[in-house]
């Protein structure tokens, strides 16, 4: 499952702040084409409320794993997949910024 993963990191408003350069051959874009924008730009509307249940698991506990949900690929398909997120944390236990390993299903 590991080839058709790539991870990401964001603030806490879910912007991208770093994404690996495996989402080029899985979903199509450059990783700096994402840096800057909010996961939730590229969301399938319709899946709005799997997502909506995945943020609140993750503000809640900490962590949180998706359903499956689209991701907008580079040519407009598209794209299954399903994520972890993790929220890191400082010394001091305050939430600095977001991990996710995002599984590319279809």
């Amino acid at each position: 499952m590991d080839g058709n993963m790539f991870m990401s990191r964001h603030n806490l408003d879910m912007t991208f702040t770093f994404c690996d350069t495996r989402i080029l051959t899985l979903v199509g874009y450059e990783p700096d084409e994402l840096i800057g924008k909010t996961a939730y730009h590229f969301h399938n509307p319709l899946d709005a409320d799997k997502i909506k249940g995945c943020h609140s698991n993750l503000i809640h506990k900490g962590t949180s794993v998706s359903k499956y949900y689209r991701f907008l690929g580079k040519t407009g398909e598209w794209v299954w997949m399903q994520t972890r997120a993790t929220i890191i944390f400082s010394a001091g236990n305050r939430p600095q910024y977001v991990v996710c390993m995002n599984y590319v299903i279809g």
